[in-house]
């Protein structure tokens, strides 16, 4: 294929799905066409099937082709997973960017990444970076579980994250297309962590991750209800069972974080103690394969509670 014809298609496909938030999706549209990096797509697939919606991208395409809006068919699952699967099936780049309707990347962040990974070549890295909460006026302060500039391998990226008692949002990722078809399309059946579970298997696919300074993923910070901060019964099983796949996935890959589990089912059982204590006992087992005593409630309570109160010295003395 000569060089004319491949740049008919984008180099990234990003992939946003979106319900009833199109006062927010219009900012993260708008910051889109800041990136230096210009040879992209961008798929909005409204889980909504808004006329507002489409009207709205109507008018971002109109002036700009590399805007496209879809509705999820009626066939498919309501939810963002269902929307970003078949955002998916209908992308044409050969990187994946996910982002969320209220969420933006710096707008280097394209440019620096595709910039590595064309470099590498091997189509099996994964890129990252450091991100930060957004809200207006906000100085920014990036989060990175990673020293600095780097590779890092599966095992070191869940230690690290561990040991930081931190996250990597989604879009701070720039995927390989290639490494997407081998570890499958999300989970559709999970509400709540299914983020992490779809990166757990992209990650054990993958050869390496390079984390990249100097660009960023900015995670919108607003009053409006995000998934993963809406806890419920419901939410709470999905949480176990992608914790369950991803703990399976890892050791089948023979990658052992026993501690980063550890750390996951410890943040459940508080949340489990505040929404519903009955939870603790329904999910025992879970709690207990992963080191959590909760037959010892007396000492676990304990513990949270002085967690609770010398974390915020420990972060205002830097440790």
């Amino acid at each position: 294929m000569d060089l004319k014809m491949k740049n008919l298609y984008p180099t990234v496909s990003i992939i946003i799905p979106t319900f009833n938030r199109r006062e927010r999706l219009v900012e993260t549209l708008k910051s889109l066409k800041l990136q230096i990096f210009k040879n992209w797509e961008c798929l909005v697939i409204d889980d909504e099937n808004s006329m507002q919606t489409r009207m709205l991208l109507d008018g971002f395409s109109k002036n700009d082709s590399r805007f496209k809006y879809f509705n999820r068919p009626i066939e498919l699952k309501k939810g963002a997973a269902s929307c970003r699967n078949f955002g998916f099936q209908k992308s044409k780049g050969n990187y994946i960017q996910w982002l969320d309707d209220d969420d933006f990347l710096s707008n280097n962040k394209l440019h620096l990444q595709v910039r590595i990974l064309e470099k590498i070549k091997d189509q099996l890295t994964v890129a990252t970076c450091p991100w930060d909460l957004f809200w207006p006026k906000k100085k920014l302060e990036p989060k990175s579980p990673f020293p600095g500039e780097g590779f890092f391998t599966v095992q070191s990226v869940f230690e690290r994250i561990t040991e930081k008692k931190t996250f990597l949002p989604l879009h701070t990722y720039l995927i390989p297309k290639n490494i997407i078809r081998i570890a499958g399309l999300w989970n559709s059946s999970l509400t709540l962590n299914d983020d992490a579970e779809f990166m757990c298997r992209v990650l054990v696919n993958s050869q390496n991750v390079f984390n990249t300074d100097g660009c960023y993923a900015f995670y919108g910070e607003h009053s409006g209800v995000r998934i993963s901060s809406n806890f419920t019964n419901i939410s709470i099983k999905s949480n176990i069972l992608s914790l369950r796949l991803m703990k399976a996935t890892l050791e089948f890959n023979d990658i052992f974080v026993d501690a980063f589990f550890q750390w996951k089912a410890m943040n459940l059982y508080v949340q489990c103690d505040r929404v519903d204590k009955s939870l603790i006992e329904k999910y025992k087992n879970f709690f207990m394969e992963n080191g959590i005593r909760v037959d010892l409630k007396f000492y676990l309570n304990t513990k949270i509670y002085l967690y609770k109160r010398v974390k915020p010295i420990l972060k205002r003395i830097g440790l």
